[in-house]
């Protein structure tokens, strides 16, 4: 079979390269499922979040994916915000953590 040829060698091992190759694509796999989730989820979740605790003018600043170790072990994205309090304040230094089945979470720095 023209399949095996190109797997395997004459002696029935593996190919270095396929075996490389292999590698390269279970590792994309993993990336795009750490990565995917957090990419689905809009900036609009974070600014309901804040409005939903009294905040006004929410502008989110920055989205997190990879770096969320600031917030919970299940925390798909990590949204940086500044909004303005009841006061007219504005705050900055605050966050929202959002996780797979936990909702959002407001932090501060």
């Amino acid at each position: 079979m023209i399949l095996d040829d190109i797997i395997v060698d004459d002696d029935g091992d593996p190919r270095p390269f396929m075996v490389l190759l292999g590698l390269v694509v279970l590792v994309l796999v993993i990336a795009i499922a750490v990565v995917l989730p957090g990419e689905m989820v809009p900036d609009e979740v974070a600014v309901r979040a804040m409005e939903a605790h009294g905040y006004h003018n929410v502008q989110v600043l920055e989205r997190n994916v990879l770096d969320t170790t600031t917030c919970e072990h299940s925390t798909a994205v990590k949204f940086d915000v500044r909004a303005q309090d009841q006061f007219g304040n504005v705050i900055e230094g605050l966050y929202v953590c959002v996780g797979y089945s936990s909702g959002a979470a407001i932090r501060s720095y």
